[in-house]
């Protein structure tokens, strides 16, 4: 019998045994036991959705099958039994379940971004649960009486430490730009047209793999994301690719604008040409035009003119 669950910032520990992730099913079930196992399948619309539960009922505790259906990222333990609903009068873990060396009640928390459950992270684990004593200040307290019957415990493999994104000096001469939005311009021809340039830069994988901090698009995406800017401020052309460039298009639709900040609406002159150096438009022998929305200013089309580049 399992008197405690211990989560520390390396592994959760049932008992006196340690429990380190990744959680293959094979490791788990050799500390907890082969699992009751049920599946689920329903469907909507014309989609299909199969789900697969384990039980360890004379623990009270749970989960469901990830993505890879070979290793478990979250666990859920019972710590009290519903006064109603499907699982009332089901097992419960009766046991007490640690964070560090204190109960995970007597550990301060922090509500969720809507005010659902009480959130604490713990190295990789991020914990889930409703605190008892604050149920009745709810403003649903039926629901935070029910979650706080719970303790979810999710796992977030660590992210790794290199990135494809991960910018190096360059060894060889490169493009000098006194333009940010003349380089983007550059870069939407060589990358997005051409695709010689690498990596193609996506802002949801590169959020994906960001190690520095999470980055939520959905949330972020409405304005410019700082991380993005940096990265094509800081990416080094090799001059050898300047030839390659015969036309070059501004567009409020470029896909290099929208990796910058994907929300974009058009509206403003964020991304306008508003000056360009004879030296930096010097660079391109093979630059014949340049189109146009008519974000390029006065100035700049001169500049452009002066190389015998025909504005459009």
């Amino acid at each position: 019998m399992v008197e405690k669950i211990i989560i520390d910032k390396e592994a959760l520990w049932f008992g006196d045994v340690k429990l380190s992730p990744p959680f293959t099913r094979e490791k788990v079930d050799e500390v907890l036991g082969e699992p009751r196992i049920e599946e689920e399948k329903y469907t909507a619309g014309e989609t299909t959705f199969h789900h697969v539960y384990y039980y360890w009922d004379s623990l009270g505790i749970h989960c469901s099958e990830n993505d890879y259906q070979d290793h478990y990222d979250q666990f859920v333990i019972d710590v009290a039994q519903p006064e109603s609903g499907p699982d009332a009068g089901k097992p419960y873990f009766t046991g007490k379940v640690m964070i560090g060396k204190k109960e995970y009640t007597q550990v301060a928390f922090k509500l969720d971004e809507f005010d659902s459950f009480y959130v604490k992270r713990v190295g990789p684990f991020e914990i889930n649960t409703y605190l008892p004593d604050k149920v009745e200040e709810a403003d649903d307290p039926e629901m935070a009486k029910m979650l706080s019957t719970q303790v979810l415990i999710i796992y977030h493999a660590p992210r790794p430490k290199t990135s494809i994104y991960d910018l190096k000096k360059a060894e060889e001469p490169v493009l000098k730009f006194d333009s940010f939005p003349f380089k983007l311009m550059v870069i939407e021809e060589l990358m997005y047209r051409q695709g010689v340039l690498e990596p193609k830069f996506d802002i949801y994988d590169f959020a994906e793999k960001n190690t520095k901090r999470e980055i939520d698009i959905d949330d972020e995406g409405y304005e410019i994301i700082p991380e993005a800017k940096k990265w094509f401020k800081d990416y080094e052309i090799p001059t050898r690719y300047a030839e390659m460039v015969t036309e070059l298009l501004w567009d409020g639709g470029l896909k290099v604008f929208s990796q910058i900040w994907p929300f974009w609406d058009g509206e403003d002159d964020t991304f306008d040409v508003k000056r360009l150096t004879e030296e930096e438009v010097s660079q391109f022998p093979n630059l014949k035009k340049v189109i146009t929305m008519g974000c390029i200013s006065k100035k700049a089309v001169e500049v452009l003119k002066n190389h015998g580049i025909e504005v459009e």
